[in-house]
C-alpha cells in the first residue's frame, strides 16, 4: 500500500547527547580545549543514565575528540572550531550507517593489503610461529561456531605486525562490527563449506609471503583473499536480504 508517511526513527539517547555538544561547539557556546563538566554534573545537565552517557564519550574518545586527563577530567579536544563539527558531524552520520556493511568490507580490505605488505618484510619469526598457529586453529574450528573469532585473530595478527599503529588502531575500532557481520551472515550450508576450504588455503599463500618477506606479493595475496571474502559476503547478502 503506497502512504506519503514513512517510518518514524527515534533517535539514540547517545547520538542527542553528541548532536548537543555539537550545537555547543557550532554557536561557540563550547569552544576547542574547553573542560568538560563532570560525568555526575553530565548526567544531571542531560537527564541520562550513566550507560548512556557512557556510550556517548566511549565514541567520542575513539574518534579523538575528547581526552581524559588523570587526575583533571575531560577536554575537547584541541582541534580548530571547524574540525571538531566535523568531526562529531562524521560521528553521527556514521551511527545512522553502522549497518553499511559494504563500506565495512571496503575499508577493511584496504587496511589489510597495505598491512600485509608492511608486514612481509619486518616480521620476525616469532610473529610467524603465532600466525601458523592461528590459522591453524582456525583450520580444527572451521566448522564450529568459533570459526569467526578464529578466522578475525588472524587477521589481527598480521595487522599487529605491520608496525603502522594508526593501521592497527584502525582495525581494531572495525572488528566488532567485523564479528557482528559475519556471525549474521554464518549459516552452515553448502556455500559456506566450500568458502571455509578456500579461505585456509588463502590464508596459507598470505603465510608463504610473509615467510619469503615479499611484500608485494603478501599484498597479493591478500587481495585475493579479501576480493573473494567480499564475493562470498554479497552473494549470501543477495540470498537473505540485506542485514539489519
Amino acid at each position: 500500500m503506497d502512504s506519503p508517511f514513512g517510518k518514524i526513527v527515534v533517535p539514540k539517547v547517545p547520538n542527542l547527547i553528541i548532536q548537543q555538544i555539537l550545537d555547543k561547539v557550532v554557536s561557540e557556546e563550547l569552544n576547542p580545549g574547553d573542560k568538560l563538566p563532570s560525568e555526575p554534573q553530565l548526567q544531571v545537565i542531560f537527564e541520562v543514565s550513566r550507560p548512556q552517557l557512557k556510550s556517548a564519550f566511549k565514541r567520542l574518545e575513539n574518534f579523538g575528540i575528547v581526552e581524559t586527563r588523570p587526575q583533571s577530567g575531560t577536554y575537547m579536544a584541541p582541534y580548530g572550531r571547524k574540525i571538531l563539527e566535523g568531526l562529531l558531524t562524521n560521528v553521527l552520520q556514521l551511527d545512522e550507517h553502522s549497518t553499511d556493511y559494504r563500506s565495512l568490507m571496503d575499508t577493511r580490505r584496504l587496511i589489510e593489503v597495505r598491512a600485509a605488505e608492511l608486514s612481509a618484510p619486518r616480521i620476525t619469526d616469532r610473529e610467524l610461529k603465532k600466525i601458523r598457529q592461528a590459522n591453524e586453529v582456525f583450520r580444527q574450528n572451521a566448522t564450529q561456531d568459533r570459526a569467526i573469532d578464529d578466522d578475525i585473530h588472524f587477521h589481527l595478527l598480521i595487522v599487529s605486525t605491520s608496525g603502522s599503529p594508526v593501521l592497527n588502531s584502525q582495525y581494531c575500532i572495525l572488528t566488532p562490527d567485523m564479528i557482528d557481520f559475519w556471525k549474521k551472515l554464518d549459516v552452515m550450508e553448502e556455500e559456506m563449506v566450500r568458502r571455509t576450504g578456500e579461505t585456509i588455503a588463502e590464508h596459507e599463500a598470505i603465510i608463504a609471503a610473509l615467510e619469503a618477506g615479499d611484500g608485494e606479493a603478501c599484498a597479493r595475496a591478500m587481495t585475493i583473499h579479501m576480493d573473494n571474502t567480499y564475493s562470498t559476503a554479497e552473494m549470501l547478502m543477495k540470498k537473505y536480504g540485506e542485514l539489519k
